[in-house]
């Protein structure tokens, strides 16, 4: 039951998040509309670095210590980091056809 509550804020935070970003926030007077591109790719990255950073973290107390939960730990963080980075690439496939197609 708090899985499916939890999914449901998740859901209605995610598409508030995605409103605010292309709905209520004002546009850019240099950049225009380009600079939205930020409100996603940013907490993306940091999201990757910092999954990282865990999997560094997890991966050293696990050879300092020899104790199964921080190569668990490890491991959750580096399928984290993997769900981040294509989410990373999958946003950025947009702006990348647009370059391609400006620079023919």
């Amino acid at each position: 039951m708090k899985l499916k509550i939890l999914a449901i804020l998740s859901l209605v935070s995610m598409v508030f998040a995605l409103y605010m970003i292309f709905i209520f926030a004002p546009r850019e007077t240099t950049q225009g509309d380009a600079q939205r591109i930020f409100y996603l790719h940013l907490p993306l990255a940091t999201g990757v670095y910092v999954a990282a950073f865990l999997v560094g973290i997890g991966s050293i107390a696990y050879l300092v210590t020899r104790n199964s939960k921080w190569d668990r730990f490890a491991h959750s963080s580096a399928e984290i980091a993997v769900v981040f980075t294509t989410a990373q690439l999958i946003a950025n496939l947009p702006s990348l056809s647009v370059a391609v197609l400006i620079s023919e």
